[in-house]
């Protein structure tokens, strides 16, 4: 669809055109503080640095809810300040920065067992597909050969111009997988034989089947981290595949509370509770970031990794709960008890000189 097509479509939609004016720096801050957070003048390199746009998602919480739409007003709550606002994106910052390393010791993990498992079979089992499951998705097996390919054909790494220059072009799997995209590497798993799938998902201490739904959490939280998307609050569509698990139990029932308290909050309003309803239907926003944060740590664990473990703990534990409103459990789905749960005792000495 043309832009010309696509803005006619959306002005037959009915909706408003976007009006607001843009504003100076200096007009940002008097607007926040017009509307009660009076302190915000003393952050204007925060709003020149990070963005007035940006910034609001870290001073939604403390927006007013008008009883009568339960809809946020642009009016701040009584006692609100900017000082909690740069608290919560900083946190934020530590929180993103947790993630992504512990996820980039997933992926690598990832990439090394499936180059490993696929490689006993045949080096380019990969690209013989009467190598892979029986049952084969040719729609999504072609979809990963074609975005493989282009991976390949615009990578300007030492090992992939190795292989142009010096073979056919080909790689053995063990090669291949570090030239993988994550979306890549998850296809490929989805097309391997069902016992090969099993020995990758045993690394991780989970089911072949629970693996793929947990590989979709991966993924949600690593565009996120890697885009500088708001993660401490954010509710999330995948909801993992606990089965079970003894070290997750408590996330699945964390979730579920969660999940009710949705409803009966939602119940107050009927048009809430329309539109909670339509999420649930269209599977939108089902679970806190907790859930996934103990999903990345038991796999860490599996993978004899403490200490990135430990390092997803202690962010959680710095938590700002002091401010004003802020409830780890209401706001990241964190249960009261978490720090008692097995997922979460170490054996490891605590080291000098680490936050």
């Amino acid at each position: 669809m043309s832009y010309s097509q696509s803005k006619g479509a959306l002005l037959m939609s009915g909706k408003p055109h976007y009006s607001k004016p843009w504003l100076s720096i200096d007009d940002q801050i008097k607007q926040v503080e017009a509307r009660g957070m009076t302190d915000a003048h003393e952050f204007s390199m925060e709003f020149a640095r990070i963005g007035y746009y940006r910034l609001s998602g870290y001073w939604y919480p403390f927006r007013k809810i008008d009883p009568s739409s339960n809809k946020r007003s642009d009016e701040f709550i009584e006692g609100a300040k900017f000082e909690h606002v740069m608290r919560l994106y900083r946190y934020d910052e530590r929180l993103r920065a947790a993630l992504y390393s512990a996820l980039s010791k997933i992926e690598v993990a990832l990439r090394v067992k499936l180059g490993y498992v696929l490689g006993h079979r045949d080096a380019f089992a990969y690209l013989k597909p009467m190598m892979l499951r029986d049952d084969l998705d040719v729609v999504a097996y072609s979809s990963f050969i074609n975005s493989f390919m282009r991976e390949i054909g615009r990578s300007d790494e030492d090992y992939a111009e190795h292989f142009k220059r010096d073979y056919d072009g080909e790689m053995p799997i063990w090669v291949a997988t570090e030239a993988m995209t994550l979306g890549n590497l998850i296809i490929l798993i989805s097309c391997i034989k069902p016992e090969d799938g099993d020995e990758i998902a045993a690394d991780f201490g989970v089911s072949r089947d629970a693996l793929q739904t947990w590989l979709n959490v991966l993924v949600d939280l690593r565009n996120g981290a890697a885009h500088q998307d708001r993660l401490f609050d954010r509710e999330f569509d995948s909801i993992p595949n606990w089965e079970q698990r003894p070290e997750l139990i408590h996330a699945q029932e964390a979730n579920q509370l969660y999940a009710l308290r949705r409803v009966q909050q939602a119940r107050a309003n009927w048009a809430a509770y329309k539109e909670l309803q339509k999420e649930l239907k269209r599977g939108h926003k089902q679970t806190k970031i907790y859930g996934q944060i103990a999903v990345i740590a038991y796999m860490l664990r599996n993978l004899a990794d403490d200490e990135e473990a430990l390092a997803l703990k202690r962010c959680l534990e710095e938590f700002p709960t002091d401010i004003p409103g802020m409830s780890p459990n209401a706001t990241m789905g964190i249960p009261d008890n978490w720090k008692n749960q097995i997922l979460w005792n170490f054996d490891l000495p605590e080291q000098s000189g680490r936050a």
